[in-house]
Formats: C-alpha cells, structure tokens, sequence
C-alpha cells in the first residue's frame, strides 16, 4: 500500500511542476492503478492459477496433441520421413511385398477414379450382389473391379454413400445419449494403405527387424494394402474427444462401451472384437466398426460372432 501511494504522488508531483505533462500524468496514475490492482488480484489468486495450468498440461499430454494418431482429421501419417524411407526400401523388401499379396490373391492395381456431373467421387470395381456383407480380409481381398459409390459424410471424412446416413444416425444417437463421439476415419484409398502400411514397416526396421519380421508385425494390426474395409468404404473409425489414442483402452471408455453396445442397432458391428484374433487375423480394435445392415448386424451381435463366423453359417445353410 505504502508503495502505491509513493509512486502516485511521484506521478502527481511530476505532474504539477510541468502542467504540459499534467494529462499524460492523470493517464499515467490510471495506468498504474490498473497495473498495480491487477498484480495483486493475480497474487491473491496464484494458486488457482497454478491449478487451471496443471489441468491444461495434463489435457495437452494426454491429447491426440501429444500422441497424434494415424488417421484423425486429415489422417497425418506420424512420420512422414518415414514415407521418404518406404519409397527407397530394398529390392529384398518388394519382392517379399509382392510374394506375400501374389499369396492372398491380392491385386496390385491402383484406384481408378472419374468425376460424375455432381462432382461425386466413383471409384470403378466389380459390383458384388451382397454389398453390405462382403467379407473383405486378408484372404480374400478386394475384387478389382468391385464399384461403388463414394459421399461425403462430415469434414474430410468418405465413405460409400449407402452407409452414410447410418454413420450420421449413430453419430447423433450418442450425442442424443450424452456420448461424444467423432469420426478419426472412414473411406482410404489403395495408394493411402500402401503408404500407412509401408511407413509402419520401415519403422520396425529402423528399429534393427528385418524385413519379414517387422511385416508380419505390421500385418497384425494393419490389413494389407488391398485387404482393408476401409478401402471399400464400408468401416469407420470413431473415437471421442477426450480420448483419441487407438489403443485396447477405448474399449474401456464410455464412448467405446456405448458403440458397443449400441453400433448394431445402426447397421455396424465391431469387427475386431476381443478374442476373436485368430478368426479375423487382427487384434482388438475396439474404435473399427464395420457396415452390413441391420439385420445381420443384430445376428452378429446377438450370438457374439464374427463377421467370419455369420458368413460361414449362411453358407452351410445354402
């Protein structure tokens, strides 16, 4: 207190022995006044201060800021030094590539694409009669001529048009149910599988694996390039704001128990469920939710099976 009144009658005095500096001493002293009340508020106040930017260290280090995903947004690839670096890889690498999708009877041809008059994206595949139930995996890839039609859902997110009032629908239930839910994914192209597919195998190998080491680990959790749901844009991926890392954890997050519980209802089912690994070939991914329609939807769901499993009943009773 002694302090501030010293420096207004220093400011005062100045003033009054130079009028021509008498109003720039008035703006002066409610300078002062303004700066002196306000560090003082912020003193009384420092330990709640402390606290709200604890809380917001804490929120930025557990955000996708602090472990940026593959596929939110934009789907920014981690390393983007490591696309250079899958570009370059060895001739022993390719041929071990090539091989392995020869194998599964992949086809190694890139998206064709034409613009309709409504600016609508087509990509041109072979139509398969049962849309919504083919079993895209690593067995059985996608036909080169399958064809469908791509919309927009939200933002920067795709997916074949029949599926994306059904996404919205879910979408709007959860919210309706006070569960945030947010699309990080939904249709990717052949040539963006190849690129999310190579980085994580040039990743391992940075890290001392050969070549068909660090494949095989990378074909655990990631579907070959030509064997990906997303490529036919019938899967999306869904997480919630305040969790945005695609781990096992999800599963356990509200938003995780509710699309659970409730993707079938909207034509999804889980694809890769819990215990299921060595029925579809990937491990739990509780945020991939893959399209067939409701009524198989509520039968997968109902017996706790497969998409494997549905398709393999329906054909014993042909």
């Amino acid at each position: 207190m002694e302090n501030k009144k010293k420096m207004l009658q220093k400011i005062i005095r100045f003033g009054k022995s130079r009028k021509i500096f008498r109003y720039p001493a008035i703006i002066l002293c409610f300078i002062w006044l303004l700066f002196y009340y306000a560090s003082a508020w912020f003193l009384r106040n420092k330990y709640k201060f402390a606290n709200a930017f604890g809380i917001c260290a804490v929120v930025l280090l557990t955000s996708s800021f602090a472990y940026p995903i593959d596929t939110v947004a934009s789907e920014t690839v981690k390393d983007q030094a490591a696309i250079v670096d899958a570009a370059q890889v060895t001739d022993e690498y390719v041929h071990l590539f090539e091989e392995e999708r020869a194998a599964s009877g992949t086809v190694m041809k890139a998206d064709t694409t034409v613009l309709t008059g409504k600016g609508e994206k087509v990509i041109e595949f072979c139509q398969h009669p049962d849309w919504n139930l083919i079993l895209i995996n690593k067995e059985h890839p996608i036909d080169a001529s399958y064809e469908f039609e791509l919309k927009q859902i939200k933002g920067s997110f795709f997916a074949d048009a029949r599926i994306c009032d059904a996404v919205q629908n879910m979408l709007e239930a959860g919210k309706k149910d006070g569960v945030a839910l947010m699309l990080c994914s939904a249709y990717r192209s052949y040539s963006r599988q190849v690129e999310l597919f190579d980085s994580h195998v040039v990743s391992y190998v940075k890290k001392g694996d050969s070549y068909e080491e660090s494949y095989k680990k990378v074909a655990e959790s990631l579907t070959i390039p030509g064997s990906s749901e997303h490529q036919a844009g019938l899967a999306v991926d869904i997480v919630t704001p305040r969790y945005q890392v695609l781990n096992d954890g999800f599963g356990e997050t509200e938003a995780g128990i509710w699309l659970a519980e409730n993707c079938y209802k909207y034509g999804f089912i889980l694809r890769y469920p819990k215990g299921k690994e060595d029925i579809t070939g990937i491990t739990y991914e509780p945020w991939h939710f893959r399209y067939v329609g409701v009524e198989a939807a509520t039968e997968i769901t109902k017996q706790n099976i497969t998409l494997e499993e549905y398709l393999e009943e329906w054909r014993l009773n042909q």
